[in-house]
């Protein structure tokens, strides 16, 4: 297990060792470090601090290697990776300074899962399993969407509602959010939604956000939450008690 810090020089703090500071690709570019898998694996991206263009990375054992961006724009990164280090899942475009799609690489091969018509896309998770989730936006609204390996279908959302896929683990269990009126934390399963304030929380009175960011295949889930009228934010472990 490991903590992740973003930044200019990409940093993890190992479960029993020091603080490690990564490989920076080229010598004077920043990167940043947003997922972690076993085997001292990270994902993230590198980017010039002299020009628009920013490259997928991943980093084994401290050495990181540097993707080109094989869409054909000036962006790409990695947000998530699964748990065996091998999937990569984030977004790139297809030309400079033109709109993300949602991106995953495995093997050697970048694969695009696309974009809406004049929209943008994202992928935030992946399993071992190659499933991916993410948002999936066209104005006006953004859906989270799940990728099986084969068909992208989008997750159950509220009419009028904002939704998007943060994370799933390896039993296709899914957690994101909604926005309507307010901002509510999600929970997928079977494609199904789950309101984490009011269907899956039983002590959540007092707390008016709750954000999820994770989930393990325990179905522990963690990430943000604010109570009402109090702007500080907590972290959280939301822990199931019993199968709904």
């Amino acid at each position: 297990m490991h903590t992740i810090a973003g930044g200019t020089l990409p940093t993890v703090w190992p479960k029993d060792g020091p603080l490690q500071q990564l490989e920076v690709p080229v010598p004077g570019w920043y990167a940043d470090v947003g997922a972690v898998a076993q085997d001292h694996v990270y994902a993230g991206n590198a980017s010039s601090p002299d020009v628009d263009e920013s490259h997928c990375t991943w980093w084994k054992d401290g050495v990181a290697t540097m993707l080109p961006n094989s869409l054909g724009g000036n962006h790409c990164t990695f947000r998530a990776v699964d748990t065996r280090g091998r999937i990569f899942a984030g977004s790139a475009n297809t030309s400079d300074g033109g709109d993300d799609h949602a991106v995953f690489h495995v093997d050697g091969v970048m694969h695009d899962l696309g974009a809406p018509a004049f929209g943008t896309a994202a992928a935030n998770g992946v399993n071992v399993l190659g499933h991916v989730v993410g948002a999936w936006s066209a104005w006006p609204a953004t859906n989270a969407f799940f990728y099986d390996g084969t068909t992208m279908s989008f997750l159950e959302t509220p009419a009028a509602t904002h939704s998007a896929a943060l994370a799933v683990n390896d039993r296709d269990e899914v957690v994101g959010y909604l926005v309507s009126s307010k901002l509510e934390g999600a929970l997928w399963v079977g494609g199904h939604l789950f309101r984490l304030t009011g269907q899956v929380i039983d002590n959540y009175a007092g707390w008016d956000t709750v954000w999820p960011n994770a989930i393990n295949d325990d179905g522990v889930i963690v990430g943000v939450a604010q109570r009402s009228g109090d702007s500080a934010q907590h972290g959280f472990a939301l822990v199931k008690v019993r199968d709904r």
